[in-house]
């Protein structure tokens, strides 16, 4: 499989961890709105092959989650909005898009490829704590506003 189709898994109940391999892309809605509940507290998504999260792929899922995408490169505009988003482990992403990770509940977030944060891309996201992006060289003046 190279993609999950756009809504393909929103709105859909999800019970226990996941690996999906040789997807490539994430497509629009894919997981929007979706209720995860993982074998503890918390689901856990690993795509070992992915490499783009298209627009609104995990917004606004209504179960805490944990997302592994150790090839992933771009994250497109509110993938993870709103989303209850526990932690992220994404190494190689270079391209963060607008309001990305807007409002989503995410504590501590690690991208040290990512040279700009644009407009709202982690805006409101309230319980934001920990932020890290070494090679970061433009911060855009809404990037973190309401945190």
């Amino acid at each position: 499989m190279l993609y999950i189709s756009g809504s393909q898994f929103a709105g859909q109940l999800f019970s226990g961890d996941f690996t999906f391999n040789n997807v490539k892309t994430i497509s629009f809605g894919a997981f929007a709105f979706a209720s995860i509940t993982g074998t503890t507290t918390t689901a856990q998504f690993t795509f070992p092959s992915c490499e783009t999260i298209d627009l609104y792929a995990f917004e606004n899922n209504l179960h805490s989650l944990t997302i592994n995408l150790p090839e992933c490169t771009t994250i497109r505009a509110s993938a993870f909005s709103l989303a209850r988003l526990q932690q992220i482990s994404a190494p190689k992403v270079t391209t963060l898009e607008m309001a990305a990770f807007n409002a989503c509940s995410i504590r501590e977030i690690s991208f040290p490829n990512v040279s700009i944060i644009p407009n709202y891309c982690f805006a409101n996201t309230r319980l934001l704590s920990t932020a890290y992006f070494p090679n970061c060289i433009s911060i855009s003046s809404a990037a973190f506003q309401g945190c």
